[in-house]
């Protein structure tokens, strides 16, 4: 298995080197590579005309989100290992990410790798939790690779959230929620049905990605299209970019009532509000906890604070090849402009065959 990095991560057999797969490409690739794509955050996509193996869920979102795109969809379903080569097979697996999100598992007859993407070892209230699965090779996502990345429990957190919006709501206040329109406004609406039997207005993207979720019979409970329509309800969910000093203005002036806003995320400050520590990430000690259960000879870190995790995990992690993504890049490039150095035979071999 080669193991190929610039700024992504592209997966070939060694026997097969005219089949590539890139993994949540996000420009577009004039050579004939297939992609895996993880999940449907914006961020992990290409419009592309190249075939794209996903999940019928994550394929619906980006149909919503990029009509009329140029992707050719290749369906994966969850646990069903497929052959990519007579020597390469993939299985997906649930990253409890967002709905449809998968890690990815590949295999060959001497070797193994896991390859996270965005994922979460937490239950939530509509999601269930990614699990590992032993694999000599790892690549895992490092968002909140800190140690003082260290989120409550998902029950308490909820716990606390409700008696706040409950106190706002005894005072009259308008309640201002910012989540991200696909995975965590999706938790939070099921939250205020569930701890504060209410019934949120959501935008317009939240909404169409919230009728996908209801499509795979997750029940995430009541909501309502905003339309203009701000004195019918006590909460409003909507992405925490659209939430500015002018849009609270034009609401207390709309609705003659105060605001309170908070913001569900994972990071420690939004200027605007109070942030809630919901993530659809790993935190620190799941993130070191999911490597100690993989069991892996070599880790790649990415995304995030990956520098601060490789540095971390070489404390956990004493007899395991450990390099940050950028490290690697470096190290790519380098060999690749001094490949005529080395031997015939090893111009070819991917970077973990260089640990």
């Amino acid at each position: 298995m080669n193991i190929i990095f610039n700024k992504q991560i592209s997966i070939s057999d060694k026997e097969n080197n005219n089949r590539v797969f890139n993994i949540d490409q996000t420009k577009m690739d004039f050579f004939e590579k297939d992609i895996f794509c993880t999940h449907a955050h914006s961020d992990h996509i290409v419009n592309s005309f190249q075939n794209t193996y996903l999940s019928n869920p994550t394929m619906d979102f980006i149909n919503k989100q990029i009509p009329n795109n140029k992707l050719k969809f290749l369906n994966l379903n969850l646990n069903q290992k497929i052959s990519l080569t007579d020597r390469l097979d993939i299985t997906p697996l649930n990253a409890g990410h967002v709905l449809g999100s998968n890690m990815f598992y590949f295999e060959t007859p001497n070797t193994s790798l896991l390859y996270t993407g965005d994922f979460q070892t937490q239950n939530s209230l509509l999601l269930t939790r990614a699990k590992p699965i032993e694999a000599e090779n790892l690549v895992i996502e490092s968002t909140f690779g800190r140690e003082e990345f260290n989120f409550p429990s998902r029950e308490k957190v909820y716990l606390e959230f409700a008696e706040d919006i409950s106190r706002d709501l005894a005072n009259n206040r308008l309640i201002i929620i910012g989540a991200y329109k696909l995975g965590k406004s999706q938790e939070i609406i099921k939250f205020v049905n569930k701890y504060l039997k209410k019934t949120p207005l959501v935008s317009e993207s939240i909404f169409n990605n919230s009728k996908i979720y209801e499509k795979y019979n997750l029940n995430i409970g009541n909501y309502k299209l905003l339309d203009g329509n701000f004195n019918n309800c006590d909460i409003l969910i909507i992405p925490p970019n659209l939430i500015n000093n002018n849009l609270l203005h034009t609401l207390e002036h709309q609705t003659k009532k105060q605001i309170s806003t908070y913001f569900v995320t994972g990071w420690k400050f939004y200027k605007r509000g109070k942030c809630i520590p919901i993530s659809d990430h790993c935190d620190f000690n799941d993130l070191i906890e999911f490597v100690s259960l993989v069991k892996p000879k070599n880790i790649i870190t990415m995304h995030g604070f990956y520098n601060d995790f490789s540095k971390s995990l070489k404390k956990y992690f004493k007899n395991i090849n450990i390099r940050s993504i950028d490290k690697i890049d470096i190290n790519y490039k380098h060999k690749l402009e001094n490949k005529n150095k080395l031997k015939n035979k090893d111009k070819n071999k991917g970077i973990l065959d260089y640990f």
